[in-house]
C-alpha cells in the first residue's frame, strides 16, 4: 500500500506510459518491476503479519520471461528477485506451472539472442556480464522442460482437452488462429 496522493499516482501512471511509448531501457526495467510486483502481490495476499499460510491450492502460471529469470537466463539480479517468491509459493503448496506454448515462446526468443549478432535484451546483457555461460542458454533455448522441473515448474499444455471450457468460447480453428 502507497501514500501517494492521487495527483501523484496520475504523475507516476503518465510517466510510466511515456516510457512505455518510448520503448527504451527503462521500459524493459519497468516491465520487469511490475512482474516482480505481481507476483510479490500474489504472496503477500497469503502472508499478513499476524498470521501465515500455511497450506494453499493455489496454481501460479509463469510466462517466458520470469521462467528465464527463474532459471538465472535473464541475470544474477533478475533470478535473486524471483528465485524467492517462487520458492516461498511452492512452500506454501502452490502449484508453479508454466504452458507449453511459453516454452516455445521461450526458446524462440532464446535462439534468436543466441544467433544475433548484435543481440539486446536481458539474456543478452547476461552474457556479456558473464552471469550466464553461452552454452546453458543453448541447452534452455533447445529444451527448457528439464530446467524448470527441476525447479518445481510443471509444464502444461493447453488444449481444447484440457480446458474443455473453451469450447463455449471459440472453435478450434479460431482457436488454433490464436495461437499460431
Amino acid at each position: 500500500t502507497t501514500s501517494l496522493t492521487d495527483e501523484q499516482k496520475f504523475l507516476c501512471a503518465r510517466f510510466v506510459q511515456h516510457e512505455l511509448k518510448q520503448g527504451g531501457s527503462i521500459a524493459e526495467t519497468l516491465a520487469r518491476i511490475a512482474s516482480i510486483g505481481l507476483l510479490t502481490e500474489v504472496v503477500q495476499d497469503f502472508v499478513r503479519p499476524s498470521d501465515s499460510v500455511d497450506k494453499t491450492n493455489l496454481v501460479v502460471y509463469l510466462d517466458a520471461p520470469i521462467a528465464m529469470e527463474l532459471l538465472g537466463i535473464s541475470g544474477r539480479a533478475a533470478r535473486d528477485n524471483t528465485v524467492p517468491i517462487i520458492k516461498e509459493l511452492q512452500r506454501m503448496g502452490a502449484k508453479t506451472a508454466v504452458f507449453s506454448q511459453s516454452l516455445d515462446e521461450m526458446s524462440t526468443a532464446l535462439k534468436a539472442v543466441l544467433q544475433n549478432p548484435r543481440p539486446t535484451g536481458p539474456t543478452a546483457q547476461a552474457l556479456a556480464r558473464g552471469e550466464v555461460l553461452r552454452e546453458f542458454v543453448l541447452q534452455v533455448a533447445l529444451n527448457p522442460t528439464p530446467f524448470l522441473k527441476e525447479q518445481g515448474v510443471q509444464v502444461v499444455s493447453r488444449t481444447l482437452e484440457t480446458f474443455p471450457n473453451e469450447y463455449e468460447h471459440f472453435t478450434a480453428e479460431q482457436r488454433q488462429e490464436i495461437f499460431a
